[in-house]
């Protein structure tokens, strides 16, 4: 923000508008904090006043392991449905019964009725779904009728993992050893780029198959037209004898279908 006004005034000149701005970091930040914020804060209380709406909430861990409950909303505004983020709450506890006392504590200091909270979406973790004494049973017992929705990502994943525990082993086995080749050498990446060309294909950013990572696998899932081919393995230099041995003897129709599209 430092620079900003400086470079407007170089690119539009002839703005008097431009001209007159003298701001900073400081005061940019005063005015996002001070004026900006409150005055939509304010617009998004006001519409969830008058409006059904929708809590979706999740937690969240920063970059200092600080954890955070973030609340949106959702709800009907000038015939199109809107997301808004009605807080982030720093939450020490993050127990069920602590994080039910801090959405009330939103909803009732700005005098948000109940009867207008229609849904609640969240992660599948027990602490939000637990039917005694989850979040969702607390806000329940608010609002008798209300519309519960678990994450369909997070279930998806959940099957998914299990899934892939009926795989052979040697199949992500062999998949983490191709991206734990390829993913800290430049020069690696470079000959699998002109490989791909050769075979005509969409360059393929490998991700690490985490199991914390929802549905890593499927990404990470090796083309067998491309890098888990006797092409690529042939063509590139440098593999060490046991390793190569070992990843071109894996090359067999059995378990080269699993990495089929």
């Amino acid at each position: 923000m430092d620079s900003l006004p400086s470079l407007c005034k170089d690119i539009f000149p002839d703005s008097k508008i431009c001209k007159e701005i003298k701001m900073k970091r400081n005061k940019t930040t005063n005015i996002v904090v001070n004026t900006i914020a409150p005055f939509f804060k304010n617009e998004i209380i006001s519409d969830v006043k008058t409006n059904n709406f929708t809590l979706i909430i999740d937690e969240i861990t920063d970059v200092s392991i600080k954890k955070s409950l973030i609340v949106l909303v959702r709800y009907f505004k000038d015939g199109r449905v809107v997301d808004r983020i009605l807080a982030v709450i720093k939450v020490e506890d993050a127990s069920a019964e602590a994080l039910f006392v801090s959405i009330k504590h939103i909803l009732d200091t700005q005098s948000v009725p109940y009867k207008n909270l229609i849904a609640l979406a969240a992660d599948n973790a027990s602490t939000m779904m637990r039917r005694k004494n989850g979040v969702q049973a607390k806000l329940r017992e608010l609002v008798p009728n209300l519309y519960v929705q678990g994450c369909l990502c997070h279930s998806l994943h959940l099957c998914s993992s299990a899934a892939t525990k009926e795989l052979p082993s040697v199949v992500e086995q062999f998949v983490r050893n191709i991206y734990a080749y390829f993913a800290h050498s430049t020069k690696r990446i470079l000959e699998l780029g002109e490989c791909q060309v050769f075979v005509n294909e969409k360059p393929h950013k490998m991700l690490y198959p985490s199991q914390t990572r929802w549905l890593s696998l499927k990404w990470s899932r090796i083309p067998s037209s491309t890098y888990a081919s006797e092409l690529v393995l042939s063509y590139l230099k440098g593999w060490q004898q046991d390793l190569y041995e070992e990843m071109f003897n894996k090359l067999r129709p059995n378990i080269m279908i699993y990495g089929r599209s």
